[in-house]
């Protein structure tokens, strides 16, 4: 599963879509039951910001791939994902339904 399908609440069979989830904190409510204590909040958290930042609408506010794998790595603080991607994305949702 690759970080985006996390953002395809559809795909995952959840109500709630992630980047709402996101606005609330509720990491670990987006794991696999099958990880059951074996991932933390922390580790959702990077798996749910870090594709976030990826699809900002404006290709100039992405961070570059260096950044990126860094973040995953833990190396390079994680972004905190801009306010335009959650809006584009509660817009987007609201559309497909």
């Amino acid at each position: 599963m690759t970080c985006l399908q996390l953002l395809q609440a559809g795909n995952l069979g959840l109500h709630i879509p992630p980047y709402l989830m996101h606005q609330k904190g509720r990491y670990l409510e987006l794991a696999d039951s099958r990880l059951e204590r074996r991932v933390t909040n922390e580790e959702v958290e990077k798996l749910v910001k870090v594709p976030l930042c990826c699809t900002h609408e404006d290709p100039k506010l992405r961070p570059n791939m260096v950044n990126v794998v860094g973040m995953l790595e833990g190396v390079t603080p994680l972004t905190e994902p801009r306010h335009g991607i959650i809006k584009f994305l509660e817009i987007l949702q609201q559309e497909i339904q």
